[in-house]
């Protein structure tokens, strides 16, 4: 009788880390998502925007390292069986790899002895940056496919069916609010100076707006909250 006992604990053990592993994997990378985030957050401070000539070159070199770093946490996950992380990690290191192409051409530019970017190379690494990060903020995006499931009709209604727990919810929202604490301040700053009237528009970084997307996916319950 004990031996049975003991073995009907083992089974449902080894069953109940099977389901948490499921859910543990989306949670792994979407905190893996979140610190790629943060490493282009990083990244997008060394822009080359509004900047003197002199500054370009080191600004430029300075983004490579975390767009590396960045690409590094979604590489882990290219191979996933799970097609949404598979089809999330492998859109963004595509994209990330295009930024820092983008900069790595121009960084060829400059190095050449004597030569100096003139207007036409800044607009090409402009307009090529800015693809980049606007799909950067499209792909990461897809992470709602591996944070819920699809709604099964094309209005949907009630609660948003989650993959991942509550917990790990709650954890990933602290991770976040923790990971863009300044970048959400600023948020919460900007939008309150613009609902008072004293700004019309307002900009972020891609990554901070990306982040904000993300904790909003955690955060919304409902599907009529969307709307």
């Amino acid at each position: 009788m004990k031996k049975a006992i003991i073995s009907l604990v083992l089974v449902f053990a080894l069953l109940s880390n099977v389901s948490a592993g499921d859910y543990s994997r989306n949670y792994r990378f979407v905190h893996d998502l979140i610190d790629c985030l943060h490493r282009l957050q990083s990244a997008a401070l060394y822009s080359i925007e509004d900047v003197e000539y002199e500054l370009i070159l080191r600004n430029l070199h300075n983004q490579i390292p975390y767009f590396k770093e960045a690409k590094m946490f979604m590489k882990k996950w290219l191979k996933n069986r799970n097609r949404a992380i598979k089809a999330t990690a492998g859109s963004m290191y595509v994209d990330i790899s295009e930024a820092e192409d983008a900069a790595v051409s121009l960084i060829n530019i400059l190095s050449k002895p004597g030569r100096e970017a003139d207007i036409p190379d800044i607009s090409k690494y402009a307009s090529q940056q800015g693809d980049a990060w606007s799909k950067i903020f499209q792909t990461s995006g897809l992470a709602l496919w591996v944070i819920a499931k699809p709604a099964r009709s094309k209005k949907p209604e009630g609660k948003i069916p989650f993959i991942i727990s509550g917990e790990e919810r709650q954890g990933l929202i602290k991770y976040l609010n923790k990971t863009f604490r300044n970048g959400f301040e600023k948020y919460d700053r900007l939008l309150s100076q613009r609902k008072k009237g004293l700004i019309d528009e307002f900009e972020l970084a891609i990554p901070v707006w990306s982040a904000l997307h993300l904790r909003s996916l955690l955060t919304t319950e409902t599907y009529e909250e969307t709307e």
